[in-house]
C-alpha cells in the first residue's frame, strides 16, 4: 500500500470583515494535487472556542516573624499577609456551522482546482453565550468566544491536510445601549 505524506496542497481564502451569526462566508478553496489522490470528503469548518476564566484570590499567612529571623522562638505571625492570586482557564471547541464543498472525487496531477464554498453560520449563539452575559461587570470570572475556519481534505491512502485562519464573528448585544461580545 503505498501512503503519500504531501498527497495534496491545500490553501483558502475569505473576505476578512466581522460576520453576524446567521451570515454567509464565501470562501474559495485552492487544491494541487502532487500525483493521483482520492479524496472521502472536502469540507470547511466554523469552529468555535469558548474560553472559561476564572480569577482565584486569598490571603497567605506567613509562618515564623521577626523571631525567627532572629534565631528566637518560632511562633505564627500575622506581620505579614501576602495576598495569593490564581488564573484558572478552562477551553472547550466545537463545531458551529459545517459545509462540505465535494466527496468522493479523484484529482489528478494536472488538476488546480479552485473550489467555492458558501457556508451558513448557524444562528444559535454559542452554548455558554447566556453565562459570559450574566458575567458582563463580574472582575474574577467572564468567558471569551474565539472563532476559526478550518478547512479539511480527507484523504484515501494518504495524510488529511488541514488549514486554520480566524474569522471574526459578532455576537447579539447583551442588552440595550451595550456592545457586543465578542
Amino acid at each position: 500500500m503505498v501512503y503519500k505524506l504531501k498527497p495534496l496542497e491545500l490553501s483558502f481564502d475569505f473576505e476578512d470583515r466581522w460576520y453576524d451569526l446567521g451570515d454567509t462566508i464565501d470562501i474559495q478553496v485552492n487544491l494541487k494535487p502532487n500525483g493521483e489522490v482520492g479524496v472521502r470528503e472536502a469540507r470547511v469548518d466554523l469552529v468555535c472556542e469558548e474560553i472559561h476564566t476564572r480569577n482565584q484570590s486569598g490571603i497567605g499567612m506567613g509562618i515564623g516573624g521577626a523571631g525567627s529571623i532572629a534565631g528566637g522562638n518560632f511562633s505564627r505571625s500575622t506581620d505579614y499577609v501576602a495576598a495569593t492570586t490564581s488564573v484558572d482557564q478552562r477551553k472547550e471547541s466545537y463545531v458551529h456551522s459545517t459545509v462540505v464543498f465535494f466527496k468522493d472525487k479523484t484529482l489528478r496531477p494536472s488538476d488546480l482546482l479552485a473550489h467555492s464554498a458558501t457556508l451558513q453560520i448557524q444562528p444559535q449563539p454559542p452554548p455558554h453565550f447566556e453565562d459570559a452575559k450574566a458575567l458582563v461587570r463580574n472582575a474574577e470570572e467572564s468567558w471569551t468566544f474565539k472563532w476559526r475556519l478550518v478547512a479539511s481534505v480527507n484523504v484515501i491512502r494518504g495524510r488529511d491536510q488541514k488549514r486554520q485562519r480566524q474569522v471574526k464573528v459578532k455576537l447579539p448585544l447583551a442588552s440595550a445601549g451595550r456592545r457586543p461580545v465578542r
